[in-house]
């Protein structure tokens, strides 16, 4: 009878617990939810067309080097948000913070269950921090939740909507441990389906699902089982269905889908990007402990060599070996620095992240190790050094000023994502980089304050080599042709891959037609075709340049290409037609001009084309409607007037 009572106090404790949650998480971000989109959210809903619909299968993908290109469960669950409520930011900013609640739910019901498996005496229990373990296991696992809920640093995540990637990701794999975990206590085989599950469904979210399996073999050797040969032996169904999961992440990868910005092919070495990452994960854990000053951009990696890390890499070794010894000697302590360091190590070892060197939001599940080593380690404390008999009032004490110091930072950077610019003013303020200062310039652009954002791009430049390409354009705006194209081959340069060199190219060409320069202008076009073959825009200007350098046959065939992969256009097509009339192609023109007439019925040069190329066919009739039709619609234009004058003069001669 008691144990009933017991287990039914439990299940009254964790509900009471779950609701705690859901109205910390929703008090501390309700002043978040009228925030506008900020930094590539625009790019990634607003322009991201393959979330317009739920019927086809174009939700499941997005176009190559968006955020979700290669990631199917992002972009469908912002295929969900744009069905029920279009672009405004307020849905999505409402599913952001469900997931970050479900996450921190997720994060609690881990804890309580590993927790309480410490307490009951799991292979790894002889040491001393399992000692907070004991009946308070669930309200530490409460605390340390809690903790990581309102915690600034995970305030990314919830802010910048393209970062659902994350919180999707962070979901599935903390469901993929929990009931991994549940596995082993629970007949059956559903909650090892579930894990499965899971597992598979976080790999269409993001790739740092990657190490989910491994921190499921991790959990098991640590929390329930003995020796590894025994977890293998009692686990390898579960095992070999959580490896499938890694199939899937690498057909979704085949396609590389953000290969110019990430991988092992981008322009960062694998060395240069380690290098930069030894101060930021140092940076990382101090903003662990003290969240301030937070920054949401980082830059671009910077040349580095090893002494200038040498210091922060020293740390970061002897934490990884650290880490190591503890994995013996106090399994508990080994497991929290193995969390941190495996979950942290798709963005922040050796594959380069070439347009982010450091982002805040890497540390959403690695925070959570972090934050239980350190509620462990001070409860632990607490019960050797004070009287145990005060734990009670004094834990809420402390936890209560924690929560409310961390709150109200979260609230305060809430507020710094009212506008792209102030939060790009920020990073500038707080860690300062040329990136910081692009950013800046294009929110400055996008809010009309022009004379501002160019002088943020002046500052950008040689720093952030997407910046060339934003100053290249607005100096393309301007018409100073020779410092656009040296802006954009500055671009081109250092940035070949990115997908912004496509309109880099053909902005350059245009720069070089305008002064003039049409072989080199061409070449230019032809690059944007080889890698848009289906690009009207630069098969028409090829095909202009081409007239301009004499090349009549080539030009005819690339205002076909545009024609067939564009909307009809009547410039185009009377250009077409002059081609064909140039190489005595008339009969081939008549039709081209007729066309042009229908398209543009108001055109008045189409139809003094159309009257003179029937003319030089003979179809005086026919010519005689156009020619009268282009005097009436341009008449004070001489040459129309002289061709319907020849036109008349023809059929009196012929009559």
């Amino acid at each position: 009878m008691s144990q009933q009572r017991s287990l039914r106090e439990a299940s009254k404790s964790a509900w009471w617990h779950v609701a705690g949650l859901i109205v910390a998480g929703v008090l501390v971000y309700l002043n978040s939810l009228s925030n506008p989109f900020v930094l590539d959210d625009a790019g990634n809903i607003e322009d991201n067309t393959q979330i317009r619909s739920l019927i086809s299968m174009e939700a499941l993908s997005a176009e190559r080097e968006l955020s979700t290109a290669g990631r199917p469960i992002a972009n469908l669950s912002l295929a969900l948000n744009f069905a029920a409520g279009g672009v405004n930011p307020f849905g999505y900013r409402v599913g952001n913070l469900a997931l970050h609640i479900t996450c921190a739910l997720l994060l609690f019901l881990l804890l309580r269950v590993l927790l309480g498996r410490v307490a009951r005496g799991s292979p790894g229990s002889a040491e001393a921090l399992v000692k907070v373990a004991s009946p308070g296991s669930e309200n530490c696992a409460f605390a340390i939740a809690l903790i990581w809920l309102v915690h600034p640093l995970n305030s990314e995540v919830v802010n910048y909507i393209t970062q659902r990637t994350e919180a999707l990701m962070a979901a599935c794999y903390l469901a993929t441990l929990y009931a991994a975990a549940r596995s082993v206590e629970t007949p059956g085989i559903w909650w090892q389906v579930a894990a499965v599950l899971f597992c598979t469904v976080g790999m269409g979210a993001k790739e740092s699902m990657v190490t989910a399996p491994l921190m499921v073999v991790l959990v098991d050797r640590i929390f329930y089982f003995a020796s590894l040969k025994e977890t293998v032996r009692r686990r390898w169904p579960l095992y070999l269905g959580l490896a499938f999961s890694w199939l899937v992440l690498a057909v979704l990868l085949r396609a590389n889908p953000r290969g110019a910005s990430a991988g092992f092919n981008v322009d960062v070495s694998p060395w240069m990007y380690l290098l930069n990452q030894a101060p930021l994960i140092m940076r990382y854990l101090w903003l662990s402990v003290w969240p301030v000053p937070l920054v949401a951009i980082y830059g671009w990696p910077a040349d580095r060599s090893a002494a200038d890390v040498l210091l922060p890499g020293l740390l970061v070794v002897a934490l990884i070996m650290l880490t190591l010894i503890a994995l013996r000697k106090r399994p508990l302590i080994g497991f929290l620095g193995a969390w941190f360091f495996i979950t942290l190590a798709v963005t922040s070892s050796v594959i380069p992240i070439a347009t982010e060197v450091g982002a805040e939001r890497r540390m959403y599940l690695p925070l959570a190790a972090v934050l239980t080593l350190l509620v462990v380690a001070a409860v632990a404390w607490y019960r050797r050094a004070v009287a145990p008999r005060r734990e009670g009032r004094d834990f809420k004490v402390a936890l209560t000023v924690v929560i409310a110091t961390l709150s109200a930072l979260t609230i305060a950077r809430n507020r710094e994502y009212r506008t792209e610019s102030l939060l790009a003013q920020t990073s500038i303020d707080r860690y300062p980089t040329p990136f910081a200062h692009h950013v800046l310039a294009a929110s400055l652009l996008r809010e009309g304050r022009r004379a501002a954002a160019m002088e943020q791009l002046r500052l950008a430049v040689p720093g952030a080599p997407r910046a060339h390409y934003t100053l290249g354009l607005e100096l393309y705006k301007d018409g100073k042709w020779r410092e656009a194209a040296e802006q954009l081959r500055l671009f081109l340069e250092k940035q070949p891959r990115l997908v912004w060199a496509i309109d880099a190219h053909g902005y350059l060409g245009e720069a070089l037609a305008a002064q003039g320069d049409y072989p080199a202008a061409i070449r230019e076009f032809q690059e944007v075709l080889e890698r848009s073959p289906n690009n009207p825009t630069a098969a028409r200007l090829l095909a202009d340049a081409l007239i301009e350098v004499g090349n009549y046959e080539l030009a005819i065939v690339c205002y076909r290409r545009a024609l067939a992969n564009g909307p009809p256009d009547a410039e185009m097509l009377n250009s077409l037609g002059l081609a064909l009339g140039t190489l005595n192609r008339t009969s081939e023109a008549v039709p081209v001009f007729r066309q042009a007439v229908a398209v543009d019925p108001g055109s008045g040069p189409a139809y003094h084309n159309l009257a003179m190329a029937l003319m030089r066919t003979g179809d005086l009739l026919e010519a005689l409607g156009a020619a009268e039709r282009a005097v009436e619609l341009q008449p004070d234009n001489s040459g129309s007037r002289a061709l319907l004058e020849e036109v008349l003069r023809l059929q009196g001669k012929r009559s």
